[in-house]
């Protein structure tokens, strides 16, 4: 009788031992399951989106300071090449003024000072004798009853350019300011720097400029 009570207790605790084993393994494997669940909550939660490439942006560049007044970009073709930014003064209230339309006036468009530049160049008493405001003007040398516009007169060191025969010149003026003038066939001329002018010698001019606020 012994024994079976004997044989009954060992048998009792074998089967308590592999239930409480058992649960001890299940809730092992739940709390490794809530780690690996938490873990992935906080990768999703920490993921970091693909890189999204920013837009680049110029940095503008006008060549020219911002004190002055007027941007120019001069390029000469012809017996004498050159091609450059140069900045000058202008003695105007405001690039929307200048500009403005009205009754007729005289316009006097950017000069050029590049002294800067080997040799130097100038530009200089190029003029719209009728300006009414913004947009495209064909400069004349003569007007009937009309005050003249006036040509571009080009230094390049100690050699002079003007209008030629056949000569013309275009000029565009914008409401902000900015423009840009062509002239064509202009010739070499006597002056003072240089008496023995080359007669085949001839340019074409174009000055593109921007109107800067300071």
């Amino acid at each position: 009788m012994k024994k079976v009570l004997v044989l009954c207790l060992l048998l009792c605790s074998m089967i308590a031992g592999v239930a409480c084993g058992g649960q001890e393994a299940l809730g092992g494997q739940g709390a490794l399951g809530q780690e690996v669940s938490n873990q992935t909550a906080v990768n999703s939660t920490t993921a970091v989106p693909p890189t999204q490439s920013a837009p680049i942006e110029a940095a503008a560049d006008t060549g020219c300071e911002e004190y002055f007044r007027f941007c120019t970009h001069v390029q000469i073709s012809g017996s004498i090449t050159a091609d450059f930014t140069s900045g000058i003064g202008g003695n105007v209230p405001s690039c929307a003024e200048w500009a403005a339309g009205g009754d007729s006036r005289h316009l006097d468009l950017p000069m050029v000072q590049a002294f800067e530049q080997t040799p130097p160049v100038i530009v200089a008493l190029t003029a719209l004798g009728e300006y009414t405001g913004p947009g495209e003007y064909a400069l004349q040398h003569t007007k009937a009853g009309a005050l003249p516009d006036m040509f571009p007169v080009l230094s390049i060191g100690d050699r002079t350019f003007e209008r030629g025969e056949g000569a013309t010149a275009v000029a565009q003026v914008a409401a902000d300011g900015s423009g840009t003038f062509t002239a064509t066939g202009l010739v070499e001329v006597a002056s003072m720097q240089n008496s023995s002018p080359d007669p085949n010698a001839q340019v074409d001019l174009t000055v593109t400029w921007t109107c800067q606020e300071p």
